[in-house]
């Protein structure tokens, strides 16, 4: 097509060129580019893996929201200036996701990067049955192709089953809320009227949030919304003589709906802000004129102790590894007890002395530096 263009322009003048332009792709060329380029990423990273010493796969094995299970590996391997990471592939599995039938169609998907499964050091999946069983899971016959490589569960799985649990009392409210945006979202019609509703009252937000277990991020951003729209949400199920309108009525109801909505927007924030942060400010702006009881506040505090358990029990203190100098050189205490051969030892000695290489470390990331 540029050809025509250009042969059009010379002949015909730019105006002719310009009408040449606006003629589209044909269906079997725009196919054509798009396998094309396709392929060519794909070649590009096979080359790339097959340079790499090393290289680790993530594997997550997952139900969208059309209910069709989905197996997504990403690669991360020493590109030429830096660790890169790449996703390998992602398609959508039929049948059984048992360990074997995962494992066959990695194995299918695989076959095209002719990967030598020696040079794999690392595995990282969630902690599903299918994925981890011992004798039969994905991981088991992972582990008996690459010998080398050493599994680690998730941290955002970890994260998400140690934040998952909730008291009686906290699982009623997120039911609640949960019930509520269904009925205001599940006809058309409501949807309509309960935009109109925030439009004309002059809300910051005109739509609620649909929750969905497969996305366990989305429950503070789904609470956070109805808290927003809570007098909006209340005039509607009064309007519409729901039986949930009581529930937006009701004060300590209110109180454990801002409190779930803060928990879950920091956790959803903790892996990004690791600083100071204002606690609560919800049930902060909710208590000053309607402070919650002692029962409410002792369900708080069960609530949070429960967490920090399970948080404690998924993330459990930290165990020094075989290879953390790779990670701390320049540590002391990491460095005298490395278990490395003396010849190499002696090395990391000096370079954990050098002050220049170490002010360049501080600035830099380890894959960089």
């Amino acid at each position: 097509m540029p050809i025509i263009v250009n042969a059009v322009r010379e002949v015909l003048g730019e105006t002719a060129a310009l009408k040449i332009a606006t003629i589209p792709h044909s269906n079997n060329t725009t196919k054509r580019r798009i396998e094309e380029m396709s392929s060519d990423i794909q070649f590009q990273l096979k080359v790339a893996l097959n340079s790499s010493p090393y290289f680790s796969l993530q594997f997550d094995e997952s139900v969208d929201v059309s209910g069709a299970a989905q197996l997504l590996c990403y690669v991360k391997y020493i590109g030429e200036v830096e660790v890169e990471e790449k996703m390998l592939f992602c398609f959508p599995l039929s049948g059984n996701t048992t360990g074997e039938c995962l494992f066959e169609a990695m194995m299918k998907k695989t076959q095209y990067f002719n990967l030598d499964w020696d040079k794999c050091v690392a595995i990282c999946t969630d902690g599903a049955v299918a994925m981890t069983g011992r004798k039969v899971g994905f991981m088991k016959r992972i582990l008996d192709i690459a010998p080398n490589a050493k599994w680690s569960h998730c941290m955002i799985h970890r994260y998400s089953l140690a934040v998952k649990p909730l008291p009686d009392d906290l699982t009623f409210v997120m039911e609640d809320c949960v019930s509520i945006i269904n009925h205001i979202k599940t006809s058309s019609l409501k949807t309509r009227l309960f935009e109109e509703l925030c439009t004309e009252l002059g809300a910051n937000f005109v739509h609620l949030l649909y929750h969905t277990q497969v996305r366990w991020l989305s429950r503070g951003k789904v609470l956070n919304r109805l808290v927003f729209l809570k007098d909006e949400a209340y005039l509607f199920l009064c309007n519409d003589n729901s039986p949930l309108a009581h529930k937006v009525d009701d004060q300590v109801w209110i109180c454990r709906m801002c409190y779930s909505a803060d928990v879950f927007a920091l956790v959803n924030e903790i892996n990004t802000e690791m600083q100071e942060f204002d606690a609560f400010p919800l049930l902060k702006a909710h208590s000053v004129n309607y402070p919650p009881d002692a029962l409410t506040l002792e369900l708080f505090t069960r609530h949070l102790r429960d967490m920090h358990i399970l948080i404690g029990q998924y993330f459990p203190p930290y165990q020094e590894y075989e290879n953390e100098w790779v990670i701390s050189p320049f540590n002391y205490v990491v460095v005298r007890n490395t278990h490395l051969e003396t010849s190499l030892q002696f090395a990391l000695m000096d370079l954990s002395c050098n002050m220049r290489l170490k002010s360049e470390h501080s600035i830099r990331t380890s894959s960089e530096f």
